[in-house]
């Protein structure tokens, strides 16, 4: 959704939405979208924080999976790194592309999806009983004891929607796969570009600093090197294609503000008489209409659920 106020309208599609990925969210639940004049401000957050999380989840290529058991999906949300948002009832994996199928397994806490010949295992450092005040401290220690206890012939690192970055010179995000030898330097360089002497705030939730986003690695082995570099040139080529649709988001909210400043310069006009200023609102009101369902049909390309 766009920067600007959101409708009631919004609201109601917003939530249509995060049913397809979350509990708890329907009418009986009090979210009845017929009504949301009726929602207070606690639930029109809640719509739009679950909202945000499912468009930054599934903003690439991704996967949707339904859990058997609570253990299961506990697990998963741990490993994705979005155990908080306990409505949650599916996990949403990246895929090299869209409609590709992936296997996911549960087995002993830990996570492994299989895709192209490609197996992932998400390796939270948490999971080996580190937090981010100990990988700040010891990281050495922290990565070595991941990678003592796994086998896996590359690794890249766990950093939310960071983890697009590849070997192309001009990419974004963090560098991908490396050997086990190599991961620890990668770590630690990550560490220092995105610490507090490089004026990232530590205690700023929404700052880049390292323990914001720095949850731990993911291990892959593979049956050739043919079907890995494949997956990852699949990754890329999606990320050009995200990155035209963002453009065309960012430009299409920019020309909304522009008509807002429109209607407001109009309503300060004197000269001009109430019908032809009602008038003019309302054609400017139109084209932001207008281009408010361009926006949202963008959106919804990047998050469209796959209920199959």
């Amino acid at each position: 959704m766009s920067n600007t106020r959101k409708s009631d309208t919004d609201y109601g599609a917003m939530t249509k939405t995060i049913r397809h990925y979350a509990e708890g969210f329907g009418a009986s639940d009090g979210f009845d979208i017929r009504h949301v004049a009726k929602w207070n401000s606690a639930q029109k957050g809640s719509v739009t924080r679950y909202f945000n999380l499912v468009k930054s989840l599934s903003a690439k290529p991704h996967y949707i999976y339904r859990p058997r058991s609570r253990k299961n999906l506990s697990t998963v949300k741990k490993s994705l790194g979005v155990d908080s948002y306990k409505k949650l009832k599916v996990g949403i994996f990246q895929v090299p592309n869209e409609g590709a199928k992936i296997k996911v397994e549960v087995k002993k806490d830990q996570v492994k999806i299989k895709t192209r010949g490609v197996e992932r295992a998400l390796l939270p450092f948490e999971d080996f009983g580190f937090d981010a005040t100990e990988l700040a401290l010891n990281p050495e220690r922290v990565i070595d004891s991941v990678i003592d206890n796994n086998d896996f012939k590359y690794y890249t690192i766990m950093a939310g929607e960071f983890e697009t970055g590849a070997w192309q010179t001009g990419s974004k995000g963090v560098p991908q796969y490396h050997k086990p030898d190599a991961i620890k330097k990668a770590v630690i360089d990550l560490m220092n570009a995105y610490s507090e002497e490089e004026g990232y705030n530590s205690a700023d939730p929404n700052s880049s600093h390292h323990k914001n986003w720095l949850r731990g690695l993911i291990g892959y082995s593979f049956d050739e090197i043919g079907g890995f570099i494949n997956y990852n040139d699949a990754l890329i080529d999606y990320r050009k294609r995200k990155e035209q649709i963002d453009e065309k988001i960012y430009r299409g909210k920019t020309q909304i503000k522009k008509w807002e400043k429109q209607i407001k310069k109009v309503n300060r006009t004197r000269k001009v008489k109430g019908s032809i200023k009602s008038a003019k609102i309302k054609t400017i009101n139109n084209k932001i209409d207008n281009k408010k369902k361009d926006i949202n049909k963008l959106l919804y390309q990047l998050i469209k659920a796959n209920n199959n």
